[in-house]
């Protein structure tokens, strides 16, 4: 990177490509935003857990999903869904994941404070663990319940492929703990660290082949 970033999801909204896209992919290339709305947005991750793994981000800088207000969900539900489905349709049924951070200094093992849901395209069985990690885990019969529950506390959400709902405060929580135990399920524990993995992407061509293939996709069907 050739300038110091301040928030990567702020500079790809903006420029309309991460700031490591261009040193992986080329200037030329399509960028990773995919989908732009009012208040939230759809970009490929660029260091994917498995290929198809998507991100939705809000457009303004705010630390959580769960510190949007309620006239912004009707769009959060709305791209949720046709994510959701599309993935289903191309690839399989989505794991949902989300750290939730209150600020940058409570940020329940989130690396940017900026609001991002994770949708893996993979059935991942987090479920014994985070429990046994986070005994106060409570399932909750709605996304928005979640949210309105973890409102204003660090937290960690976890929506399995069944649509069920968890979520728990997450006052201590190692960097990217859901990343580590989903890359774990997924088979790709070398994944865990997204750093490492953008920096390993540009000699590592299986990585840029799946980001590569899941951009393609998803611009053929929906951009």
């Amino acid at each position: 990177m050739d300038r110091e970033v301040e928030c990567p999801f702020c500079w790809a909204l903006e420029d309309g490509h991460s700031p490591c896209w261009d040193r992986l992919f080329g200037s030329g290339s399509p960028g990773d935003v995919l989908k732009i709305g009012t208040y939230f947005s759809t970009l490929a991750d660029t260091a994917p857990i498995v290929e198809g793994h998507l991100l939705i981000v809000s457009n303004p800088h705010i630390p959580s999903f769960a510190a949007t207000a309620p006239p912004m969900r009707t769009e959060l539900w709305e791209m949720k869904k046709r994510m959701v489905t599309w993935l289903a349709e191309v690839y399989q049924r989505p794991t949902l994941l989300e750290h939730g951070a209150a600020s940058f200094a409570r940020n329940a093992g989130s690396c940017v404070d900026h609001a991002h849901l994770h949708l893996v395209p993979a059935q991942l069985d987090l479920l014994p663990q985070l429990a046994a990690d986070y005994p106060n885990l409570n399932r909750f019969d709605s996304h928005a319940a979640a949210l309105d529950a973890m409102r204003g506390h660090p937290y960690l959400y976890f929506e399995d492929v069944d649509g069920r709902c968890f979520a728990t405060v997450a006052a201590r929580c190692p960097t990217q703990y859901l990343r580590r135990l989903s890359t774990e399920a997924a088979r790709n524990p070398d994944r865990w660290n997204w750093r490492d993995c953008i920096r390993r992407a540009s000699f590592t061509t299986g990585i840029q082949d799946e980001v590569r293939d899941t951009v393609r996709k998803a611009r053929r069907d929906f951009i």
